[in-house]
């Protein structure tokens, strides 16, 4: 009897459509395979499509039940900006398939935020406002008060009067003037 069916199969990153930094060097890719027999060995591709990097490799051993999940991939030294993951494997009698291709994105470049508003108030409860990259979640600690804002369009803005704190509690302080 001679095996001429093909193989097939999914990809799925742990890390989401979006690797940031924190996630670059160790990025893990799983996915499903139907047709391979199991310890058949599995390979995943991460490239950049730039001629000048090194597309990284990682495998995985397919379990009984055609899942897969690969060792973890540092990326690191891919470009940032679309990643496209492959994954290929051969069952016993040769037939090879290609997993559905998966493009993520690799964002290693920390985003800038900015504080706009002014440093000093005197106002119990200030609206806290800047910059940062757009749809970025921005976290900020205001007087012992942790706040969670988006930058919508790359603006956010914090009414400490109005918002809704994360952590703490919003301190208040109190002087009198000797004179």
């Amino acid at each position: 009897v001679v095996d001429t069916t093909a193989t097939s199969g999914t990809i799925s990153i742990d890390a989401g459509s979006l690797v940031s930094a924190a996630e670059d060097g160790a990025v893990v890719a799983s996915g499903t395979t139907a047709g391979v027999e199991e310890n058949q060995t599995l390979t995943v591709t991460f490239d950049d499509s730039n001629a000048s990097t090194t597309a990284v490799t990682a495998v995985a051993n397919i379990a009984a039940n055609g899942t897969w999940t690969a060792a973890a991939a540092d990326i690191t030294s891919l470009d940032e900006g679309s990643i496209t993951v492959n994954a290929s494997v051969s069952d016993l009698a040769g037939n090879t398939a290609s997993a559905t291709e998966l493009t993520v994105t690799l964002d290693q470049t920390a985003a800038a935020v900015a504080i706009t508003s002014s440093a000093l108030s005197n106002d119990a409860t200030p609206v806290v406002s800047g910059t940062a990259e757009a749809d970025a979640t921005v976290i900020a600690v205001i007087a012992g008060a942790t706040y969670t804002v988006t930058a919508t369009g790359g603006a956010w803005s914090i009414d400490t009067d109005t918002a809704t704190v994360t952590s703490g509690t919003l301190a208040t302080v109190s002087y009198t003037h000797l004179r």
